[in-house]
């Protein structure tokens, strides 16, 4: 629980150590990434930006990668939760989370959608059994995911009305070209007014334009990129289902820290104090129990 004054609470920050995720996924092709990133780097990280409080997001689909990850939440008092990585088709799954829930900081377990090849793969009966079985417990279930999956999503919630959901990245809809635009938009229009999901107001490369970032064959997005996605959410959803995360360091890769939250606020454009607070603290407090 959160004793201290918060100024602005980060929802979605990643650690990972290279000795464990550079067995793994972290390799050399991904520059200024390849090295680990840890509790003191994050709290570094805003110079200008009055963000004291974190919330870190697994970054390896392994056991050792969140014991990592939770250990590093532990020994960090501004680490006010972490979220860890969850095979949705293990059998185990009930007594996975149970293990984690004896951690005081744990809120919840993601699964990454993004980049899965199978079409289908949020319709197989074995992730909508997992997935049942996690709101049946009450966890916090983060969606990685891209435009193309929202109607399995839609679909995973109406079976699921009282899963504890939220959609990571606003579902990454293709700001740079803005190719499925149309269907993003009518997708999370529908989610925010038919389903209890949330939305985390945060920016992140789709894995297929990761590369083009790394090499800078294309600028990074500005605020006029971003603004028409940033206003549809801030329109369909309610304000009190809207919560901010830097995607700390992976946005390194295009801007600092201070630079991410403030393309952010500048998409927002002006709102009023209360509804500032409600996007970038108390949601949060409430909706992963601070």
């Amino acid at each position: 629980m959160i004793t201290k004054n918060v100024e602005i609470i980060d929802s979605h920050c990643h650690l990972w150590k290279l000795g464990i995720s550079g067995k793994t996924w972290i390799k050399p092709e991904l520059g200024p990434l390849f090295r680990s990133f840890e509790p003191g780097d994050l709290l570094s990280a805003p110079e200008n930006t009055n963000v004291n409080s974190f919330i870190v997001v697994e970054a390896g689909e392994s056991h050792q990668e969140n014991q990592g990850l939770a250990d590093m939440a532990e020994e960090s008092e501004a680490i006010s939760g972490f979220i860890t990585w969850a095979n949705l088709e293990n059998p185990e799954l009930e007594e996975e989370i149970r293990f984690w829930s004896l951690y005081p900081k744990f809120r919840g377990v993601r699964m990454r959608f993004e980049g899965n090849d199978d079409p289908a793969f949020l319709s197989k009966e074995s992730i909508k059994n997992g997935l049942s079985v996690i709101s049946n417990i009450g966890c916090i279930f983060e969606f990685l995911i891209q435009t193309h999956h929202l109607e399995d999503v839609l679909k995973l919630c109406e079976e699921n009305p009282d899963l504890r959901g939220i959609i990571e990245h606003m579902a990454k809809p293709d700001m740079l070209y803005q190719s499925d635009k149309e269907k993003w938009t009518e997708s999370m229009r529908y989610l925010a007014k038919n389903t209890n999901i949330y939305c985390k107001m945060s920016l992140s490369p789709r894995s297929q334009d990761m590369s083009k970032f790394l090499n800078t064959t294309i600028k990074p997005l500005s605020s006029e990129d971003i603004k028409p996605f940033v206003q549809h959410i801030m329109t369909e959803f309610d304000t009190e289902k809207l919560i901010w995360g830097s995607d700390w360091p992976i946005s390194s890769v295009t801007n600092t820290y201070d630079e991410t939250y403030q393309l952010m606020e500048d998409s927002i454009g002006q709102i009023n104090s209360y509804e500032k607070d409600r996007l970038f603290k108390d949601n949060a407090i409430e909706f992963y129990g601070l």
